[in-house]
């Protein structure tokens, strides 16, 4: 509700007009977005059925040995490839906001990934040549600049999560790595101390610098 009313849509403009004439329907429509805000934050969107269509795109990679692809065929299939692709990209993105939930966000950079890893491992090697010459234009910095925009969703209490999540138990490894590298700082620093008495009993006088 704070998009500038100039840019909103006629049945926007016609809702927030309404709403600011009645309370009670203000009311509604603030506790139906409330509902929804709440719900996005607390859903992950799944994106296994936009990475499934793509995929059937692809000869080669539908589950079934493909014949080779005709060399007069190329042209049609590629841009059918290069098409279906950016209309995968879109509804990820589209789902993805700053309110989303942080498994949706992961989610959705996954999926893009896995569009970009199937469209480079097309079987055929002429279709793949094909529709890389296809996507090298303005479109294709687009797919870039999109999985950064979801990267930039990711607040900062999201931040906070992903450096708790355990990757191949690395977070214990850094854990044990923590922990052992404070006991041999606490043994050096035991050892220096008393080495400084000993060379203050020999009447030494000394300074400890530590980097």
């Amino acid at each position: 509700m704070d998009q500038p009313f100039a840019t909103t849509s006629f049945s926007h403009r016609a809702l927030l007009k309404i709403a600011k004439s009645d309370a009670t329907i203000a009311a509604t429509i603030q506790e139906a977005y409330d509902a929804y805000m709440e719900k996005e934050r607390n859903t992950s969107a799944d994106f296994r059925k936009v990475l499934n269509d793509f995929k059937w795109t692809i000869p080669g990679l539908r589950g079934c040995a493909d014949d080779p692809v005709p060399h007069e065929e190329i042209p049609v299939l590629s841009s059918n490839v290069e098409r279906a692709f950016y209309r995968s990209v879109a509804p990820v993105c589209g789902r993805t906001h700053d309110y989303s939930s942080l498994g949706t966000k992961k989610n959705a950079l996954d999926a893009l990934r896995k569009l970009g890893v199937m469209l480079v491992n097309t079987p055929d090697k002429k279709l793949r040549a094909a529709v890389a010459d296809r996507i090298k234009n303005v479109e294709s910095e687009g797919y870039v600049i999109d999985m950064y925009q979801i990267a930039r969703h990711i607040n900062v209490d999201q931040r906070a999560q992903v450096c708790m999540i355990p990757v191949n138990e690395s977070m214990d490894f850094i854990a044990r790595f923590r922990d052992e590298e404070c006991r041999t700082y606490r043994k050096f620093s035991r050892e220096v101390e008393g080495a400084g008495k000993g060379f203050e009993q020999c009447g030494v006088s000394h300074t400890f610098q530590y980097c």
